[in-house]
């Protein structure tokens, strides 16, 4: 019984001893197939080094090829690692284009004039009103005080404010002290050699300086959104004839596109034909010199602003100012900022400018950066206050060449021109290219599939003759030989 069960023991440590045996043998096997899976693919891959490593040669040659093959390796990503970077950081160049354009091609300014005398002396006498405000014992009626209150918004009365009553919000009133006090300072207007009624190609906007005067700019109910006072029909447009001009025909014309092909040569906004004083907008002021005021500003005159069509003036930033009696002429150079079609497929954050359809605003229906910032600012100053912000002349404006250069924004590094320096530098360092990736999918995939279709193996065909260490050849024991 005891030599039966001794028997048992030492059958079944033989057998843990034949499995353990055979698992090694396997997993020898699958290494050595390995080996030699990796070796072919070796003698096959055109990346620089690899060959060097699977050939059957000395450990020091291989481990030095290895170190080789990975400096260069690591290299290569740190380089290829900087050139991603500088994609994804600066993609887009500005430069001046090749090709000049046509002032004809582009909109006329818009010319925007905010008289420095806010209203007729007959209407309100400001600096008389001021004076009397200031003597303790003299009052003043609260209609006079409360035109008082108004003028002083636009004024610059910093060291007087504090004998003023503040006014905590801005009520219907003040736009019609506005519209019923402005002065009468257009005597002449003329586009293109040709007098028009001012009324009719200037429009009334309520502006930073008060009640201002523009020509050129979209119409209200283009400009701004429903958000906005004044957007719709105010009284000053009711006062005013209508512009049928402006009205009907200002739909050929895009911010970001310019003019569409099927634009009259009268359109709107308006263009010049050519460059020159024949081809400009000239106009003649005159106040009376018992309506100037110097309590208000401590000077006299006009500021204008030229901008987009688009784009609403901040005139108390940017402004140029015609004396009185003075005669200014302004030659005009465009400056134009183009983005091409490749640049419009990038992100509004890569190309850094904004589409129309890119942004909308609030107050504003057409996007600029001033309308943005402007916009921003008045929603800031909401947020923290719950408010907002509020002889003769001559005026020559016209385009100073009949052609300009501008500027575009171009790919600086395109998806190709990224890919075309990767692959260069993967080329320089490794020796790698598309068909080094495809070699590498097929020995990974497509290969292994038809080896165990045609081998029932996934290494591939076993060798029937193979190189001893000496060099000589000796055949496998299976192999039976014949001839034909």
């Amino acid at each position: 019984m005891d030599q039966a069960n001794h028997s048992n023991i030492a059958f079944q440590r033989c057998s843990i001893q034949n499995s353990n045996m055979a698992d090694i043998k396997s997993n020898k096997k699958s290494f050595m197939n390995t080996r030699n899976y990796f070796r072919e693919y070796c003698d096959y891959t055109g990346i620089h080094g690899l060959k060097f490593i699977g050939e059957r040669r000395s450990l020091c040659e291989k481990v030095s090829w290895i170190i080789v093959f990975c400096l260069s390796l690591t290299t290569c990503i740190a380089v290829v690692y900087e050139v991603f970077k500088k994609w994804q950081k600066s993609p887009i160049i500005v430069n001046f284009a090749s090709e000049q354009v046509n002032i004809f091609d582009i909109t006329f300014p818009a010319v925007t004039i905010c008289p420095e005398t806010k209203v007729y002396s007959d209407y309100f006498n400001y600096s008389f009103s001021l004076r009397r405000s200031m003597q303790d014992k003299l009052t003043i009626p609260d209609d006079r005080l409360k035109k008082l209150q108004y003028m002083s918004i636009l004024c610059n009365v910093n060291e007087y404010y504090h004998n003023i009553p503040k006014i905590d919000t801005i009520d219907e009133g003040f736009f019609a002290f506005l519209r019923e006090g402005a002065p009468t300072f257009f005597k002449r207007c003329s586009w293109m050699r040709q007098d028009y009624p001012c009324e009719k190609i200037f429009q009334p906007l309520y502006t930073d300086e008060g009640l201002c005067f523009t020509f050129n700019m979209l119409s209200k109910g283009q400009m701004f959104t429903s958000h906005t006072y004044g957007s719709e029909n105010d009284q000053e447009n009711i006062d005013r004839p209508p512009d049928t001009y402006n009205d009907q025909m200002s739909i050929n014309w895009s911010a970001d596109f310019g003019y569409t092909e099927d634009a009259e040569i009268e359109t709107y906004p308006r263009r010049a034909l050519l460059s020159g004083s024949t081809n400009s907008l000239e106009v003649t002021l005159s106040v009376n010199n018992t309506d100037l005021d110097y309590g208000c500003t401590h000077f006299q005159g006009y500021k204008v602003v030229l901008h987009s069509p688009h784009r609403f003036p901040t005139v108390s930033n940017h402004y140029f100012r015609i004396p009185l009696k003075k005669s200014v002429s302004a030659a005009i150079t465009p400056a134009i900022l183009r983005t091409s079609d490749d640049v419009a497929d990038y992100s509004s954050r890569k190309r850094r400018c904004f589409f129309q359809t890119d942004m909308k605003l609030k107050y504003f229906s057409k996007y600029s950066q001033m309308n943005c910032r402007l916009e921003c600012f008045l929603n800031l100053t909401l947020d923290m206050c719950g408010c907002v912000d509020l002889s003769s002349s001559q005026l020559l404006l016209y385009f100073k060449g009949n052609t300009f250069i501008p500027q575009e924004r171009h790919e600086l590094f395109g998806t190709f021109d990224f890919l075309a320096n990767v692959g260069g530098l993967l080329g320089l360092f490794i020796g790698f290219s598309l068909l080094s990736m495809v070699e590498l999918f097929y020995f990974l995939s497509l290969r292994i599939i038809c080896n165990v279709k045609l081998y029932q193996n996934w290494h591939g065909r076993q060798e029937l003759m193979t190189n001893n260490p000496s060099g000589s050849i000796r055949l496998n024991k299976s192999t039976n030989i014949s001839t034909v």
